[in-house]
């Protein structure tokens, strides 16, 4: 077992039925210690239990209800399954999972780094083709493409433009809640293949509550909860260090020298204790990385006069991440702050017709920033902000050349919709109304980079003239061979709207066949930039017309149903991919200098013969617009006896006017 888990769970209610089933890998082999938790959709209670050495586990005393069920273990993706019903009585659902092996954890400096974009989109693009590169494609079958949604990315499992709605509850009648700790530990841990020396404590915890009830006034409840998560251990990785007879800096000048000193101070101490022939200077060590995650959201459920119901929630989360540094300002500071908050409101305005409307902000925060480490490492050098150094032959020195980086996106929602039943048709008409806020401070390499590589050193008096040295003498001797820096304030806020329109007709033409027709219209305004620094070269896209199709046939009226579909959904011009050109000349400068001074590398840069600026524009077609796919699904699925349904089926789809970075000229 990975580790010690203990919960205690508080609650009122009848309990009603078990859970239990196997969990194991890709393969068949049983995975212990692996968390499940069964959440009640109903009442936001959550049971959770831990796989024993067999991969079986046992959730027990359950109430009746909709549940949803994760399964988590480190070293495999997270395991989520929805819309799993219990009724009421004493029996078993059997329910056994199988996890995808996760990919194995790096600490090439930069690699483990998340993007921020997956923070702030939801989900990134590049995460995604990524994870299709390393598994292969996960499809999902939906059941219909309904022109409420929009299925863009859909089939994969991950729809890019998916908005999630509130839907009322029954007010609850009854008080329940849960208090929990989850405690994984080292010290019963097993000890990985490649590390080196012993093996350093490492423990996990994860706490928190959840409340629910009812509240004073009639028909209304609520929900709270409130969670913790404290990750605090070593990290475990190689990296190229100098050797003992190389850490003495060569340069006879005082300033230069303390420069070099203090970049050496940086690497761990002692000689390479990975060392071989092909590389030297080869060292595993370890670092401390601590992880806190805090998260609490409320719902409010109302319903007067049975005609009218309000839905308030409200999510926050905090994560911070203090990185590992195996070499003092490996990895950068992250924070990130995602928040909501979504109302909805509905009207039944007569037994055939009810009125929704919807709002919804939410505001996605990250900052990612240089550590104190190494911005203390260099300040009293008189570096600030602190740059990177590239030695060459040692591993660098510095987070990325993007950090310090900070984006906040705001996204406003506004749904109206009105539902119609008429005989055997049932009617939905309705819009969405979104404002994207999106303001970022990217520059590239505003902190500026050293390079040392193979080359010349005038420092060097024991060097003849056009004579070379090796990059890490260059490095001991304070000889930059360039320096590179972005100049310029890249502070950028960006506005466009994106709206949709749709109409959904779902009727019952035979008792055997149900059709759905919808349509679907978009537009997405012309983006700007709030201080007209950055001119947009495309349009506004106002011609995006979605249908959607879907038919459910159950011949004889038996155990079994043919269903299909087809559909057309539309993408975004996301910000990302047109506000890159704030990185052009003259707002943003990339400046490059050949053979700086150390300690004022830009005193040379006006020199024509060895400086230089960007000459790249980065421009964005005049005929960008949104991109689509073609959807289509065929399915069969089958009841079978003892509660087992068999479904087999086939999704597809065509992507047409999918952005690419680069057109070439072939």
């Amino acid at each position: 077992m990975a580790g010690a888990f203990c919960a205690w769970c508080l609650a009122v209610g009848g309990w009603a039925a078990t859970i239990s089933g196997i969990v194991s890998d890709g393969d068949g082999t049983a995975v212990a210690g692996a968390q499940i938790g069964a959440r009640q959709l109903e009442s936001n209670l959550l049971f959770q239990a831990v796989s024993g050495e067999d991969g079986s586990f046992r959730l027990e005393s359950l109430p009746a209800g909709l549940y949803s069920i994760t399964v988590r273990r480190a070293g495999f993706a997270d395991f989520f399954q929805e819309n799993i019903r219990l009724a009421d009585g004493n029996g078993t659902l059997r329910l056994n999972f199988r996890l995808r092996a996760a990919e194995g954890q790096t600490v090439v400096r930069g690699e483990e780094e998340l993007n921020p974009n997956q923070f702030v989109l939801r989900l990134d693009t590049n995460e995604i083709l990524r994870e299709l590169r390393r598994r292969g494609a996960s499809a999902d079958l939906p059941r219909e493409f309904r022109a409420e949604q929009n299925y863009f990315g859909g089939v994969y499992g991950q729809p890019l433009r998916e908005v999630e709605w509130l839907r009322p509850r029954t007010p609850l009648r009854e008080f329940h809640g849960t208090l929990y700790e989850n405690h994984q530990n080292s010290a019963v841990a097993a000890r990985t293949f490649f590390t080196v020396g012993d093996y350093l404590p490492s423990r996990r915890n994860q706490y928190g509550f959840t409340v629910n009830g009812p509240l004073a006034r009639p028909g209304a409840s609520f929900n709270a909860a409130w969670s913790q998560l404290r990750d605090t251990g070593y990290v475990n990785g190689n990296v190229q260090i100098p050797r003992p007879e190389e850490r003495t800096p060569l340069t006879a000048d005082p300033a230069r020298r303390a420069v070099i000193q203090a970049l050496l101070a940086a690497y761990p101490q002692g000689p390479p204790n990975r060392a071989t022939p092909s590389s030297p200077r080869l060292h595993n060590t370890n670092a401390i990385r601590d992880i806190t995650s805090t998260a609490f959201s409320t719902r409010l459920d109302l319903r007067w006069r049975e005609r009218n119901q309000i839905v308030f929630e409200q999510r926050f989360r905090d994560d911070t991440e203090e990185p590992f540094e195996l070499i003092i300002g490996q990895n950068p500071l992250t924070l990130m702050r995602p928040q909501s908050y979504h109302l909805h409101y509905s009207r039944t305005l007569s037994p055939r017709t009810v009125g929704r409307f919807s709002y919804h902000y939410d505001r996605l925060a990250a900052s990612i920033e240089v550590t104190d480490s190494y911005r203390d490492l260099l300040a009293p050098l008189g570096y600030d902000p602190a740059p990177n150094f590239g030695p060459g032959d040692f591993s660098g020195l510095g987070p990325n050349t993007d950090y310090p980086f900070e984006r906040i996106e705001n996204r406003f929602y506004f749904a109206p919709e009105l539902s119609y039943t008429a005989g055997r048709h049932s009617l939905a008409m309705g819009a969405m109304l979104n404002r994207i806020q999106f303001n970022d401070s990217l520059n590239e390499g505003s902190r500026g980079t050293f390079a040392f590589q193979n080359n010349v050193c005038p420092d060097n008096p024991h060097l003849a003239d056009g004579e070379t040295q090796e990059a890490y003498l260059n490095f001991l001797w304070g000889c930059p061979s360039s320096y590179e820096i972005g100049l310029g304030d890249a502070y950028r806020g960006f506005r466009h709207w994106e709206h949709a329109f749709y109409f959904q007709d779902t009727f019952r033409w035979r008792p055997e066949w149900t059709f759905s027709l919808g349509l679907r219209y978009e537009i997405m305004t012309k983006p700007f930039e709030v201080n007209g620094r950055t001119p947009i070269a495309f349009d506004a896209d106002a011609n995006n017309f979605a249908p959607q199709f879907g038919f459910a046939w159950n011949p004889g009226r038996g155990r079994t149903v043919v269903r299909g579909g087809y559909g057309i959904a539309f993408g975004a011009i996301h910000p990302l991919l047109y506000q890159r050109a704030r990185f052009n000349p003259p707002d943003l400068l990339l400046v490059q200098v050949q053979f700086p001074d150390l300690l004022n590398p830009l005193s040379k840069a006006q020199d024509s013969a060895v400086g230089g600026k960007r000459s790249e524009l980065k421009i964005n077609s005049p005929d960008l617009t949104s991109p689509y796919v073609h959807l289509y699904t065929l399915q069969l699925q089958r009841e079978l006896p003892s509660n087992f349904t068999l479904t087999a089926g086939y999704v597809g789809e065509r992507g047409i006017k999918l952005p690419v970075r680069i057109v070439g000229n072939r």
